[in-house]
């Protein structure tokens, strides 16, 4: 009977993975077994790094889909509003004491304030260049975006924005 001392040494999850698939009992080394072996050992690696670079993009929020959410967010001021054939530009609404701006907030909620009154408003973007707005009395407008203009027609009424400066 003998006494052996064993020493507890860390491995790498690669030796263990490599010691489980050839655990070297009988096994005759040749230059092709060892070949092999690496190769083996050199699949392994790859496969973990490659799950290890999947839970790593996973992880970090890669998204498959743009966030148009940030070409709307912000305040907007009326550039012209139309109806009923005749056209008001901001200039001369602003002859009459009248503004009209839109805030639309990063967590999908937003205001229209026209006329001294604000009207709290839900906003969603449907794509890169449109967005729809419900607003607490049950209306819905859906709003498209070209270049710095933001423009909405409802009833056969409608009204353009700029992003404010």
């Amino acid at each position: 009977m003998y006494a052996a001392a064993y020493t507890i040494r860390p491995e790498s999850a690669l030796t263990k993975i490599a010691h489980w698939i050839h655990d070297g009992k009988g096994m005759v080394m040749t230059d092709s077994t060892k070949a092999q072996n690496a190769r083996e050992m050199l699949v392994v690696a790859l496969a973990a790094l490659a799950l290890v670079a999947c839970v790593m993009l996973a992880g970090c929020g890669v998204k498959g889909t743009p966030n148009n959410e940030a070409n709307f967010i912000g305040d907007w001021t009326v550039v012209e509003i139309e109806e009923d054939g005749m056209k008001f530009t901001a200039d001369d609404l602003a002859l009459f004491g009248m503004e009209i701006t839109l805030t639309l907030n990063e967590d999908g909620t937003g205001s229209m304030s026209m006329f001294g009154e604000s009207q709290p408003l839900t906003w969603q973007a449907n794509s890169a260049t449109e967005i729809s707005l419900a607003f607490d009395d049950s209306t819905n407008a859906t709003f498209t975006l070209s270049g710095n203009v933001l423009s909405g027609e409802e009833d056969g009424a409608s009204i353009s924005f700029k992003r404010a400066s």
